[in-house]
């Protein structure tokens, strides 16, 4: 593609109404998606803590057959 062909493309916007919609689901989905990074975060240190836990005796793990 030429220069002129490049400049010459109308791309159409949305208007500043639909922009702001469109801002405030990126926000609540980013804030959605670092909640959960954080939920994992804390589970991860859950089960680090409790393998460790179990790995070096200190708490005992029922197995039921």
């Amino acid at each position: 593609m030429t220069q002129s062909i490049i400049y010459s493309i109308v791309i159409p916007l949305p208007t500043i109404m639909e922009q702001q919609k469109i801002i405030d689901i990126l926000s609540t989905v980013d804030q959605k998606l670092q909640l959960l990074r954080e939920r994992k975060e804390r589970f991860t240190r859950l089960k680090k803590g409790l393998m460790n836990a179990i790995l070096t005796g200190k708490r005992r793990v029922n197995i039921w057959k």
